[in-house]
């Protein structure tokens, strides 16, 4: 025996109807969702690049009587720097105390060889506003000679961050994974 072919009615077409419209809903809904999760990831971006820090270290040498070497930091960013740590290199020992720094320098040009005019290395935090600018150090020093041939200059490195802890080393170089 056959059995009869069931015809679809009003009732079965409309359930049908209403089935795949709530599928289209749910797939429109689910593209919204990534569109706006996508925004708000573009959001916190613009957010986080609109407080980005960029600390400039410019270093010089003077030549008169005596050669003045001094190098300066300043924040060219539009965000507040958070300075993580500072440093100074003497023939690639770092140092980050003024002791240590004088019996550094005095070892390699001798005892009354320069003046340390300004020291302003620290490990302790602090912030640079936006066009702030701090000189960092400043050494006079008597023995030109001396220091061109047994130092030649005075590296000072920084560690830097924004407020939302991405961070860098002075100039704006990446800090790499690992450091």
């Amino acid at each position: 025996m056959d059995e009869p072919k069931k015809k679809l009615n009003r009732s079965d077409l409309t359930s049908l109807l209403a089935f795949i419209l709530s599928i289209a809903a749910l797939a429109i809904g689910i593209i919204e969702a990534r569109i706006m999760s996508q925004q708000q990831e573009t959001m916190v971006q613009q957010q986080k690049a609109a407080v980005w820090p960029y600390l400039e270290l410019r270093g010089g040498i003077t030549l008169t009587d005596s050669l003045f070497f001094e190098s300066v930091a300043e924040n060219k960013g539009v965000g507040p720097a958070v300075i993580k740590s500072m440093s100074v290199l003497v023939n690639g020992q770092i140092y980050t105390d003024i002791g240590d720094f004088t019996k550094a320098m005095s070892d390699v040009l001798g005892v009354g060889q320069f003046t340390i005019t300004r020291f302003g290395i620290s490990q302790t935090k602090s912030v640079y506003k936006p066009g702030e600018s701090k000189r960092l150090l400043e050494v006079q020093i008597y023995n030109k000679k001396a220091f061109l041939d047994k130092i030649g200059y005075i590296p000072v490195h920084i560690t830097y961050c924004s407020i939302y802890d991405e961070c860098w080393r002075e100039n704006g170089t990446d800090i790499n994974v690992g450091e």
